[in-house]
């Protein structure tokens, strides 16, 4: 899990390498990015089966990209009472090919 991302061509374990030294530009992009949603970079994360991310909403549902499933789906927005958003949930005892059907994009 990861709240933003992981720099797209960046590997798992580079990424929480840089996490753990405290590099900003990885810890920048896993509070901040939005760029691999918004491009809609299906490259995925090598050296890990799956990551899942939040901070930018799905209103469509939850998005595949590679094997970066986006779940966000703006259940903040519920809460606030503005008629939009829904809670996801991912059980992670699914295959990763399970995960991936039915999701936009």
């Amino acid at each position: 899990l990861v709240h933003a991302d992981v720099p797209p061509g960046m590997s798992w374990q580079e990424f929480v390498a840089r996490l753990e030294r405290g590099d900003d530009d990885a810890l920048q992009c896993a509070v901040e990015s939005r760029d691999r949603i918004q491009s809609r970079n299906d490259s995925g994360v090598s050296g890990i089966g799956r990551v899942f991310v939040g901070h930018t909403v799905q209103w469509d549902g939850p998005r595949r990209l590679g094997n970066v499933f986006a779940i966000d789906t703006g259940a903040v927005f519920q809460e606030l009472d503005t008629g939009r958003g829904a809670l996801t949930i991912a059980s992670l005892v699914f295959s990763t090919k399970s995960l991936g059907e039915g999701t936009a994009g």
